[in-house]
């Protein structure tokens, strides 16, 4: 398929020509009238009749524009709402791995302080620190999981027009 804003110049260098072709015809048309005799007058039919077929050339050129156009106008919308959903997916990928870096922080600095407690054989904080690692290491779990399926969501997204489109 070719490239839309290619065929609307090409068509417009078409279109461009014709209309010199009309003037030029014009210009003739206004040298030699009808009232010229039997010799001019062939000639104006000839260019009449040019004329006419130049204005159908022209009507067509201009519906192919508009044609062209119009879907041109179509794929830019397209892109528009992809590009906002791309967007909006990004977004909540970015949240979910800011969520992914604080959980992992604090299962960090639990774990930190787990290990100070048990090199300090505190066997009460102990417990307890244990706990929280345990807690902060299911919340780590849960924003990687979280981060994967926004992952996943947004290799969805990105295939579901190619799938379409093959259809």
């Amino acid at each position: 398929m070719s490239d839309p804003s290619e065929d609307i110049v090409a068509l417009e260098k078409r279109l461009s020509a014709a209309l010199e072709r009309i003037r030029a015809g014009i210009g003739h048309l206004g040298a030699k009238t009808p009232e010229t005799g039997p010799d001019g007058s062939d000639e104006v039919a000839a260019l009449v009749a040019e004329l006419a077929s130049e204005k159908e050339t022209t009507a067509k050129l201009t519906e192919e524009v508009a044609a062209l156009q119009a879907m041109q106008d179509g794929k830019f919308e397209e892109v528009a709402v992809l590009t906002e959903k791309a967007k909006g997916q990004l977004t909540r990928y970015e949240k979910e791995v800011q969520r992914l870096k604080a959980a992992n922080a604090e299962l960090r600095d639990i774990n930190t302080k787990l290990r100070d407690a048990m090199q300090a054989d505190l066997d009460e904080s102990a417990a307890a620190l244990v706990n929280e690692a345990l807690q902060a290491e299911l919340s780590s779990l849960r924003a990687v999981r979280a981060a994967d399926a926004a992952e996943v969501d947004a290799v969805l997204a990105d295939l579901k027009p190619i799938i379409e489109g093959a259809r």
